[in-house]
């Protein structure tokens, strides 16, 4: 059986997404260890390790559920752009948590304002602040505010997530109704 770096350095080498899901379930450790890999700042762990945790998510979120608080950890200490990206959207796919909820917010409102956070790391922030706005519905002005302020600066990509995230806000006060 091989470990999970070797695991890792495959996946980079070899990009085959159903296998590498299938890998990384046979040990019970792999997946707590593809998140501790994330952390490394030497290529390509975090990059690497986190896309794998994607697809994993994707495909067997019943397996990852169990480490949702690890993987909001995570998150929130993570300096690499791509591996922030991935676990984002690891999150995205998650069931709300409320574990460090004023943390996560804040470092999601922190990405959407940094004008030197990526495009898509921007977007997953939209979309995960959406969820809280079910709780805290006041949070949806600010949101709104900065998403139209920032709109003529950003990409194309960014303005489809916002028009999205409208959306996405339009129909919870529909089911609110």
């Amino acid at each position: 059986m091989e470990n999970t770096e070797e695991l890792i350095v495959a996946f980079r080498n070899d990009r085959d997404i159903p296998k590498f899901v299938a890998r990384s379930l046979v040990n019970k450790k792999t997946i707590p260890e593809l998140i501790e890999f994330t952390k490394h700042e030497k290529y390509p762990f975090p990059q690497y390790s986190s896309w794998i945790l994607i697809h994993v998510t994707e495909k067997h979120l019943e397996k990852i559920q169990p480490y949702h608080h690890q993987l909001i950890d995570t998150f929130l200490m993570l300096k690499d752009p791509s591996a922030q990206r991935n676990i984002a959207n690891c999150l995205i796919k998650m069931p709300f948590t409320s574990y460090r909820e004023g943390e996560l917010l804040d470092r999601l409102f922190d990405f959407l304002l940094d004008p030197n956070s990526k495009v898509a790391l921007k977007v997953y922030a939209m979309y995960l602040i959406v969820d809280f706005i079910r709780i805290y519905p006041e949070l949806e002005g600010e949101l709104l505010a900065i998403l139209e302020k920032n709109q003529e600066l950003e990409s194309p990509a960014y303005r489809s997530g916002m028009r999205t995230v409208i959306k996405r806000l339009a129909a919870q006060k529909r089911k609110m109704k």
